[in-house]
């Protein structure tokens, strides 16, 4: 009996020391970048699926943006069954239709706090985390 409540008790000490677990966690919203970058200064994403990057006071992406006298929108989409989880900025051009996919990589490190690695226009994905990954931290408002 003492060996099972030696056991029970060193079990029930090992599960505390878990990663905290992340609730519900909510991409919604705006994040600044944590420190100075060369590319991105904030990324917004809203409830409706739009998003966008800003750097300096111009953003690009949302719901409608031009750039090169062109109408377009940036949209996203997570998979966070992969791991490292998939984030994918979708920008379309609204005239005709064309996209181009800018993949990424994150990591929720809290509900306040993720990290996010971008590639660097070739059209693979980032594998891991490396020198080029910018911390977010969520904007208040």
């Amino acid at each position: 009996m003492k060996n099972i409540l030696f056991f029970l008790l060193a079990i029930s000490s090992l599960t505390s020391f878990k990663a905290p677990q992340v609730k519900e966690f909510l991409l919604a919203g705006k994040w600044k970048a944590d420190g100075v970058t060369n590319s991105i200064d904030y990324l917004i994403f809203d409830s409706e699926g739009y998003a966008a990057m800003q750097r300096g006071t111009e953003v690009l992406g949302g719901k409608e943006f031009v750039i090169n006298g062109k109408k377009g929108r940036m949209t996203y989409k997570t998979d966070y069954s992969k791991k490292p989880a998939h984030l994918d900025f979708v920008v379309t051009k609204v005239d005709s239709k064309e996209t181009m996919t800018i993949k990424a990589i994150i990591e929720i490190i809290n509900n306040d706090e993720i990290k996010v690695a971008i590639s660097e226009g070739d059209d693979q994905r980032p594998d891991n985390f490396n020198a080029s990954t910018i911390v977010f931290k969520r904007v208040k408002q």
